[in-house]
């Protein structure tokens, strides 16, 4: 949410104020989810935050592993001012790439084992937004399970 925040604040898009708060109020005062890493010490097989952006952070866990991670946009969790975004701008395609790609955001994106998540779904709201597979990189499937790329793959500072 908070790399939207980046896109529309210079562009003359019409969006509701509280919308528009909301994302700055993202981008400027981000909520590290330190109680949800806590919960995660004993049961993730690995955990990092979204600062540089689900791709780029994703990737680089694939890269370590060797594994190929396969998310799916229909299985990502959307705030309500996200979501009229998504609704009301033609380019969908470039929405989801700064969803995606942007940084700023501190949610944390994790793996767990079946009996894991079981367990910790019953504590806390978590969300499966894919599964890893042989192979290697990122791959984005759209509404359709069609596969997506992009030109970004994340934030990066250099």
């Amino acid at each position: 949410d908070a790399s939207i925040a980046h896109s529309f604040s210079n562009k003359n898009f019409k969006l509701k104020q509280n919308f528009k708060n909301y994302f700055l109020k993202r981008l400027l005062i981000p909520e590290p989810k330190i109680e949800l890493g806590l919960k995660l010490l004993n049961f993730a097989e690995f955990c990092t935050d979204l600062s540089d952006g689900l791709i780029g952070d994703l990737g680089k866990v694939c890269d370590s592993s060797r594994l190929c991670a396969n998310i799916f946009f229909d299985q990502i969790p959307l705030s309500n001012a996200t979501k009229e975004i998504l609704k009301r701008f033609g380019n969908r395609k470039k929405i989801w790439e700064t969803i995606l790609c942007g940084g700023d955001d501190y949610e944390l994106i994790f793996s767990l084992d079946p009996i894991s998540s079981k367990k910790l779904k019953k504590e806390i709201k978590i969300y499966n937004i894919g599964f890893f597979s042989e192979g290697s990189g990122v791959k984005i499937f759209d509404y359709n399970k069609r596969l997506i790329n992009f030109r970004k793959d994340g934030f990066s500072h250099f």
